[in-house]
């Protein structure tokens, strides 16, 4: 992974925001094994997006 800290390659687990209206993007992630866990503002006066967790182990 170009860029990526090195000990991303140990990593267990990816988190990331993505937002709800988004539907092709909720859907990719989806399909590739993410899952809602939460909702958040990613920054102050933000819509709310969804917090979705990727288990690499």
């Amino acid at each position: 992974m170009a860029g990526a800290a090195p000990d991303a390659a140990r990593a267990e687990r990816v988190l990331l925001n993505v937002h709800p209206d988004s539907k092709a993007a909720v859907a990719a992630y989806r399909a590739w094994g993410y899952r809602k866990v939460g909702d958040a503002r990613p920054w102050v006066g933000a819509d709310l997006h969804d917090v979705m967790l990727l288990d690499l182990r």
